[in-house]
């Protein structure tokens, strides 16, 4: 199970909302004259619980989350191709058992700053929306965050991370 988690959560969500800690100079690292901030690499997330009906979460909840950072033009995401690129550049699979090292290695090749793992987690009729930001170049963990609600409405409860992620980051 464990080996599931690092595999789809190249893109880690399963941190407590008061273990986060942010960076000091996000905007380092982007190409002069690009649009937005740093690129972040996106990977599948971890699925907990929920039931089949959920399963495609793993790669909708990313997109999602993807999606909104696009739009708050903070972080940029890296293009699916070509961080799928990157990963069989390194003989790896999104699918596949993926630590913070490799994740982040695979992120500099797609020419990221930051890895973002995540999780999606089901008890009852709530969910929980996790996410971890990993420095590319150090592999540090830099940011962790959730986001708790009705499982009814975890779109919204991806928006809300996507947003607490940007916000974090434009400081």
């Amino acid at each position: 199970m464990k080996g599931k988690f690092l595999a789809s959560a190249a893109l880690a969500l399963l941190v407590l909302s008061s273990c986060a800690g942010g960076p000091e100079e996000a905007g380092e690292g982007q190409a002069e004259g690009s649009p937005g901030g740093d690129l972040v690499a996106v990977f599948d997330f971890e699925l907990k619980g929920g039931g089949p009906e959920y399963e495609s979460l793993r790669t909708d909840a990313p997109e999602a989350v993807a999606e909104a950072l696009l739009r708050g033009g903070v972080l940029r995401p890296v293009e699916r191709r070509q961080l799928e690129k990157a990963l069989a550049e390194q003989a790896l699979s999104l699918s596949g058992v993926v630590d913070e090292a490799t994740a982040a290695r695979a992120g500099r090749v797609a020419g990221a700053r930051f890895v973002l793992f995540g999780s999606v987690s089901f008890v009852g009729g709530q969910a929980r929306v996790s996410c971890r930001v990993i420095d590319a170049e150090t592999a540090e963990l830099v940011y962790a965050q959730s986001a708790y609600g009705d499982a009814e409405y975890i779109f919204d409860l991806v928006d809300e991370l996507a947003g607490m992620v940007e916000d974090e980051f434009s400081e």
